[in-house]
């Protein structure tokens, strides 16, 4: 007998969308009232809906994204990791049971590799990478290039392939990584909020391979991005300071250091006095004449840095980063036997109540100082 003129069957297959409507109705609820209870409940229901189902019925991968989305969602409330493992494993069944050319196939494997992924994160075992990495590079194939999805699955891909390269000192992986990524920068368009991380991100294979394999080209590819992010970072932006910091250490350390103060320079001419990171690069001009100095004992150089350290800490900028300056201000002024020391001390302790009182002042200016 035909399995839908089964009553047996039918009457199961009634009973199950009933469960399902049930689960779902349920997971509604849960969304706006994030009562764990109706979750738990919903769940239940879903999972009595699958059971009810015959062998190979087409709506089985369905509920099982359901009962994906609801043990995620409960791991994401309550943390319980044997969540996360139950999400992953509807997700996967969810999978093993689409057929190539399926519509739903794109959505369950971005739901496999992000679950594999976040699993990742948590107890870094190298088979959930690999997981992520294979799904989300199947992921690309189904989804065409001119759709914005096409560049988020391909930064996340080039991120976890940036991960394993590390883990396990894989240049294949760097290599295929830096290639994600300048793809994913090619097809972000010129005033996307998103290139400047990408092209950050970009900065960072570059100096891994650098870090790797000594080549001084890939150093300069590597300055060349995080100045294109920096230069395109909008003022007021949390990442701003961060991006001149990377730009910092990877010149840092440098031979040539005129190089190092050529992209500081062009940093400093492209913000505005009144900017609050204004100060971040003072001070780093003053730090990159002061390694000059002590390379070339010159004193144009000894000059600068006192002047650039001066100028950082009458500057603009955020009083934790001006204490910074004067610091070093006044420090480098004792090394060098400079009279004018008191100064820079002078304007360290009239900067100090800012510091040390930081009811004082808007919550974003908060920052670590080293005072030694």
């Amino acid at each position: 007998m035909d399995e839908t003129e089964n009553p047996v069957v039918n009457a199961n297959v009634s009973e199950s969308f009933k469960l399902f409507m049930k689960g779902t109705e349920l997971w509604s609820k849960f969304l706006d009232s994030n009562n764990v209870e109706d979750l738990d409940t919903g769940v239940i229901n879903l999972i009595k809906s699958i059971g009810l189902l015959p062998d190979g019925d087409e709506r089985t991968p369905g509920r099982l994204d359901c009962l994906c989305s609801c043990y995620f969602a409960r791991y994401e409330l309550l943390g319980t990791l044997e969540d996360l493992n139950k999400a992953i494993d509807y997700a996967t069944r969810a999978y093993n049971l689409t057929a190539e050319g399926d519509s739903d196939l794109l959505v369950r494997l971005k739901n496999a590799y992000m679950m594999h992924q976040c699993r990742f994160e948590h107890q870094e075992d190298i088979d959930d990478l690999n997981k992520s990495i294979s799904y989300s590079t199947q992921a690309l194939t189904l989804i065409p290039e001119d759709r914005s999805e096409f560049s988020d699955v391909l930064i996340d891909l080039s991120g976890m392939l940036l991960v394993r390269s590390r883990r396990l000192g894989n240049n294949e992986d760097l290599n295929k990584s830096m290639d994600c990524y300048t793809q994913a920068c090619t097809l972000t368009p010129t005033g996307h909020p998103n290139l400047p991380d990408r092209l950050s991100k970009l900065s960072t294979t570059y100096f891994d391979r650098y870090t790797n394999l000594g080549n001084m080209e890939d150093l300069n590819k590597s300055i060349e991005y995080e100045m294109q992010a920096y230069s395109i970072t909008p003022e007021g932006d949390p990442d701003l300071a961060e991006r001149l910091g990377g730009l910092y250490e990877q010149v840092g350390e440098m031979d040539d250091l005129n190089q190092a103060i050529e992209y500081h320079e062009r940093a400093y001419e492209a913000t505005p006095d009144q900017h609050p990171d204004i100060t971040l690069i003072l001070h780093y001009l003053g730090i990159c004449y002061q390694k000059k100095f002590q390379l070339l004992s010159e004193q144009d150089c000894l000059n600068k840095a006192l002047d650039y350290f001066r100028q950082g800490t009458f500057s603009a900028g955020y009083p934790v980063s001006r204490l910074e300056a004067a610091l070093d201000w006044a420090r480098l002024c004792a090394e060098s036997g400079v009279s004018n020391q008191l100064h820079g001390y002078q304007a360290a302790i009239e900067l100090i109540p800012e510091v040390i009182w930081p009811l004082k002042l808007p919550l974003p200016q908060l920052r670590p100082v080293n005072l030694s």
